[in-house]
């Protein structure tokens, strides 16, 4: 009988513990993810339906895209406000059998992009339609990475594929009407969501480094295949280290309770038998 008390009481001590252990870490877990970054602070961006017409207006200014040989490289070259800019095509993954600029979408597109306060989407776009935050002209492209066969190792380095951004404004003088950044998969990945083997910049940057740039990681997605990045995976190893030590509370606590029931059912069982 003497056993008997003593395993319930055990069993309900460790059951009161985890309980109260698991409410705890539970509580703050949520807190800890609801906090993990500050989004007022963050900008949002947004994407519109990418242009797959040759040529076309945007905010009063027109644009065209045409194919050339540039020193006998297949590009496409856009004309901006008298300016102009090539992208060498991207023959592997290029689709002539498709119509117009649809071709090359897997890897270039010409997209409207906005920038604005972080807010829901439907406030967002009531800004954009308000004429409250004006969006700008993007093309986005993507290359294998340099040095290897672009059929073979080029196509599956993911993290030394290259990038070309391009940014057409229409509210700087025509001689800085299109502004171009090149950069890698490694780079805006190690800077937005790095992974455990990404090593740490030499000078971190600040927030505001980073929110500049945010629209590039975005641009990125758009010309990268979905199977191809790991967002996925890094957004729940962000969620994973924002949860720190309530993640292994709320396990123990978790185990806890359980024992502590099958403790208290054993006595139970026992005394039917």
């Amino acid at each position: 009988m003497l056993t008997r008390k003593r395993t319930i009481r055990i069993g309900a001590t460790l059951a009161a513990l985890g309980a109260i252990g698991l409410a705890f870490s539970a509580t703050m877990m949520a807190r800890r993810l609801a906090n993990r970054e500050d989004l007022a602070n963050r900008p949002m961006v947004w994407f519109g339906k990418q242009s797959t017409a040759e040529a076309f207006t945007f905010n009063d200014h027109h644009y065209t895209v045409t194919q050339i040989d540039a020193d006998g490289v297949p590009s496409l070259r856009i004309e901006w406000r008298g300016r102009t800019v090539d992208f060498p095509i991207n023959t592997v993954e290029d689709k002539p059998q498709l119509p117009g600029l649809l071709k090359h979408e897997d890897w270039f597109k010409i997209i409207p992009m906005a920038v604005g306060p972080y807010r829901t989407q439907d406030d967002f776009q009531r800004a954009l339609h308000a004429g409250e935050i004006k969006p700008r002209l993007i093309a986005a492209a993507r290359y294998t990475a340099e040095g290897f066969d672009p059929e073979k190792w080029g196509s599956v380095r993911r993290r030394e594929w290259r990038y070309r951004f391009v940014e057409f404004l229409d509210d700087q003088p025509a001689e800085d009407a299109i502004r171009v950044t090149e950069t890698t998969y490694r780079e805006l990945d190690s800077v937005f969501l790095p992974g455990p083997h990404d090593k740490a910049p030499e000078t971190p940057m600040t927030d505001e480094q980073k929110y500049s740039r945010l629209w590039e990681y975005y641009a990125m997605l758009q010309v990268t295949p979905p199977t191809m990045y790991r967002a996925k995976d890094k957004l729940v190893s962000d969620g994973m280290h924002a949860m720190g030590w309530t993640w292994p509370a709320a396990g123990a606590s978790t185990v806890a309770l359980v024992a502590g029931l099958m403790l208290i059912a054993s006595t139970r069982v026992s005394a039917r038998v």
